[in-house]
């Protein structure tokens, strides 16, 4: 009789086991039709303008000095 106490209470966790891995896989194919299908067209557009977005960023460049620590070269921002 014990056994069968033993047998039915694994049993009955096993179950509970794959109730929750089927609940976690259901959060998860949802969330997937969700981004992809239900919104994907809005999330693409999103995407689609920060890819093509264009900005020019100058770099950062430093002075050249000589080994007394005088600028030899500096860098100026100027326009034509």
């Amino acid at each position: 009789m014990e056994e069968n106490a033993v047998k039915k209470f694994f049993k009955d966790r096993f179950n509970i086991l794959i109730i929750a891995i089927l609940i976690i896989v259901g959060i998860i194919i949802y969330r997937l039709v969700d981004l992809q299908i239900i919104h994907g067209d809005e999330y693409y557009e999103k995407s689609q303008y920060k890819l093509m977005l264009e900005r020019r960023i100058m770099p950062a460049r430093g002075n050249i000095l000589d080994r007394n620590g005088v600028p030899i070269a500096v860098n100026r921002v100027g326009y034509n």
